[in-house]
Parts: C-alpha cells; structure tokens; sequence
C-alpha cells in the first residue's frame, strides 16, 4: 500500500506546470540555492521548449556567480525563443562589451528600440558608446535615461561626466533632474572646487530627498573623511555598505572611518572581509598593513606592504606605503629609514625651477613681521594641534604672521580659537600639489613649516616644489628625516635627535634646547 503522504507529493509533482514549477525555481534563487534552482529552471525550458523565460532566469543564475560563458549561453538561448526580450538583450549586450564593444552596441540599440521606455537600457547603451568614444551619441543616450528616470543620481552623474570628457556643452533634450538630484550634483561640484562646508550642506539635503542613494551617503562620507570627521562619516558608509553589501571600495572607505576613530581591530576585521591578498588593490593593501601595525601584527603589516608594492607601478605609493610603515618593522634602524624617506622625497614631482618668488629686499620688508606658512589639514582636535597651538598662539604677531594652508574646521573646537591668532586660512583641499605650491608662492612665505609628513592628509609633495625660501618639517609623522630634498631643516630636540645623529636626516637639525616649550 502507498504512503498517502509521499502520493499526493508524487501527484503534485507530475502535474505541476511550468509556470508553478519556474516560480520554485525562483525561490530556490532568492534563497541561495542556485544549483537546485537551476535544475528547475531546466525542467522547466524542456517541459515549454518554445518559452525563453527560463533561459532568462538560467543566464541570470549564472551570471549571479560570475560565469560569464555560461550566462551568455543562456541568454543566447532565450533570444532564439524570443529575439526581441529586451532583459535577454540587455544583459547579453553587458556581458559582451569588455570583449566586443561594437557587438555591445549593436545588442543595446536594439533593446532600446524594443523597449524605448526602460531607463536602463538607454544608460547601458550611453556607457557602450562611450568605450567606442562616441561622446556625443553616448551623451544623448545617458540624456535619454536621465528622461525616463530623473530622480537616478548615477545618470546625472555619468552624464556630466561624458559632457566634461568631451567639452560638450548641452544636449539635444536635457533631463529635467529632481530636486533630489539637482543637490547632489551641486554638491558634488562645490567638493570638487573645495568649498566642502557648501558641499555638506548641499548633499545633507540630498541624502533627506534621496534616503537611499548610495552615491549621494558615499559623496557625504568622502566630503567628512576628507576634512577629517571620521565620526560623521562612519554612519553614512555603514548604510552605504547595507545598501551596497559586499562592494569593496565602500568597506574599504569604512574601515578607513574606523581606524581614523582608533577603531582599528574592527577596521581590520572589515578589510579582511573584503577578500585576501589577491583581491586587494595595492592602495586597500596599504590601508590593512597600516591598520596591522597599528594592532602591533608587524609580520602581518609587512607581508601586505611588500604585497601592494609587488602588485603596483606606482612607485611613489610603493615607496610611501613602505616609508609608513617602516618605523615598526623590527629590521629596520636609522639609516634604512634615512635611505627609505631619501628614496620617497627624490621621486616626488616638482619643476626645473623653485615656484618661490624672488624679489629685492626693502627697507620695509626689513622690518615687517616674517610671514610663517603652517602646511597641514590637521590644525583641529588631532594630535598635531595639540602639539603645537599653545607655542604658535605664544609667538608674538607684531614679529609673526601666520597664514595656515589646509582646510579650516569651523566646527572643531580648537581650530576657531587659534584663527584668532593666524593672519589668514587658506583651504588647498582642492588643488593639486603643484597648484598649491604655486598659490602658496603667491603668498610671499617666508618660512613655510609642513606639519603633517607623509601621514593621513599630508601633504608633503608641496614641499618640493619649493614655494617657499625656508621650508621646515616639524611634527605630524616625523619618525626620520622627510627625505624632500628641498626641506631645509627639521625642527627637533636633544631627546629625539642627540648629537651625532644629524648624518641620518637629509636636512639641517634645528636643535630646540628641551622639546618645543623653548
């Protein structure tokens, strides 16, 4: 006699439809069984050999893994079924591109022209035009997408992009973008030009208009890294990493927000997350091995040290990430240091002839107060004001004029009162090393002083273009010499350089009698 149980399961089954049965299929997908749901899938395309649904659904299982071959196989399935699918179409035209851009094309015009109201068909085809360089058509296709779908920041991204790639100045048809999007990419334009506190205003609003765009959470946290709130830009990549789960730049930018935080046992552990030595890029390489000897795992360090610069041709991030780090490796001593830093100051970029204006002394400039130029994104609550406000608030403004080059906090709690004592601020956040080094020569500095070295936000490579007639290195990240050859002096002490050290540094020791209270 039958089990009455496994019967009604038997009869189920045989009379189950394709449709029922492709619907299984689908839940077995959701769930992370892709194996079963597939051989679903299957049953389900011999069952209705003329149907290409589940062909479609095959080739996104399989591309869901990253088996290219096999989803492309799939799809090319589906659209013998059914040639104009414009999903089978998309998907296939994607997948072809890295390999035949032109066929690429060929695959997402016709999608387009199945399917002129899907918004991402027309942002494929936009992006495809682009690998071919057709920057006009490209434009007018992203121009399309932004139509369909106005409130997608990523279209107006990629659009202005293009636009700017090609010196294009309008299109035919231009979106008319939310109001969401509009703030966005104001913000984004006011960070590029350096006006970060207008540009966290600006993408504050965006973020309450637009709740879930990444884009707009990941432009946020980069504005807050990068004037140095970590702690606000923590929350916003924790969302960005829910939202976007499993993409390495955002866990990378998290960790990063972490460790800035001292948390750097779990910045650690996120970077581990993101994969091993193989799937890191020579820069995240970097980030784990600084976060590793902060945690005093110095073999550990020093294998993702040697590992980023083995996989990169940048010989300038190869030699800075190794510089970094080389304080804490137990074989290194003074003069490797010495010999390290030398390497990393002789590769830095700078011209034929010092950016420092050169002009006759008067009478006048004889007696007016020295201009002083403090270089460094760190006069804020950070270990570098700590170090320094209380002598720079000390000096006497009759003989002193400070001028501060790096970005101005007005929310900090230290910054706003040594701006009393400085005669100017001037934020170089959104130049470029040589373009700070000109705007600083165009300050007529007397002495420019680096305060921040080769750590987080340095920024050192403005040294070497010489703006400045004296150019000092005090402070920030000073475990040897800067090794810039156009660094004059180091401000030091008899603790931290006794006599007979000065053959380790490349630059004159300026020898304070008992550390900086002198």
């Amino acid at each position: 006699m039958l089990d009455a149980g496994r019967s009604d399961l038997a009869i189920a089954a045989a009379i189950e439809t394709p449709i029922t049965l492709l619907s299984r299929a689908i839940v077995l997908e959701d769930q992370g069984e892709r194996n079963q749901a597939r051989t679903l899938m299957h049953q389900v395309a011999d069952m209705a050999p003329d149907w290409d649904e589940p062909w479609l659904r095959i080739g996104q299982s399989w591309r869901g893994e990253g088996r290219r071959a096999e989803a492309i196989a799939a799809y090319d399935a589906g659209l013998l079924r059914n040639p104009n699918r414009f999903e089978s179409l998309l998907a296939r035209g994607v997948l072809t591109l890295a390999q035949n851009p032109q066929n690429a094309v060929v695959l997402l015009q016709r999608a387009a022209d199945v399917a002129p109201d899907q918004h991402q068909v027309w942002h494929a085809l936009g992006y495809a035009l682009t690998v071919l360089d057709q920057g006009v058509a490209a434009a007018d296709a992203l121009a399309t997408a932004g139509r369909l779908a106005p409130n997608c920041l990523l279209y107006a991204v990629d659009l202005m992009d293009v636009m700017r790639r090609y010196g294009l100045d309008e299109v035919a048809a231009p979106p008319d973008w939310s109001d969401g999007v509009r703030l966005a990419m104001d913000g984004r334009e006011a960070s590029s030009r350096g006006a970060f506190d207008e540009a966290a205003d600006l993408l504050e609003a965006a973020a309450i208009l637009l709740p879930d765009e990444v884009l707009v959470l990941k432009d946020l946290a980069a504005v807050y890294l990068g004037t140095m709130r970590p702690e606000m830009a923590e929350p916003l990549l924790r969302e960005a990493t829910r939202l976007l789960p499993g993409d390495a730049v955002t866990m990378n930018d998290l960790a990063v927000a972490m460790a800035r935080l001292y948390r750097f046992g779990e910045a650690e552990a996120l970077m581990n997350q993101i994969g091993g030595d193989d799937a890191l890029p020579p820069q995240m390489l970097f980030n784990r091995g600084t976060l590793r000897a902060a945690l005093g795992d110095f073999e550990g360090s020093r294998r993702d040290i040697d590992a980023a610069k083995a996989a990169t041709s940048d010989l300038r991030l190869a030699l800075q990430s190794e510089c970094a780090l080389l304080p804490y490796r137990s074989d290194a001593n003074a003069a490797s240091l010495r010999d390290a830093m030398a390497a990393l100051g002789n590769v830095l970029p700078r011209d034929d002839s010092p950016l420092m204006r050169l002009r006759p002394l008067s009478a006048a400039d004889r007696d007016r107060p020295l201009r002083i130029g403090l270089l460094s994104n760190t006069l804020r609550l950070h270990p570098v004001a700590w170090l320094t406000f209380a002598g720079l608030k000390a000096l006497d403004q009759t003989r002193f004029s400070l001028h501060c080059f790096g970005h101005y906090e007005s929310s900090d709690v230290f910054a706003p009162d040594f701006a009393r004592h400085v005669a100017a601020w001037h934020d170089i956040d959104a130049m470029t090393d040589r373009e700070a080094a000109a705007f600083i020569a165009t300050q007529d500095i007397d002495i420019l002083i680096d305060l921040s070295g080769i750590g987080d936000g340095g920024r050192t490579p403005i040294m070497a273009y010489r703006p400045a007639p004296v150019q000092i290195k005090w402070v920030g990240t000073q475990a040897s010499t800067s090794g810039v050859p156009t660094m004059d002096w180091l401000i030091s002490d008899r603790w931290e350089t006794p006599e007979g050290y000065d053959r380790l540094y490349t630059e004159k020791l300026l020898r304070m009698p008992d550390g900086t209270r002198d």
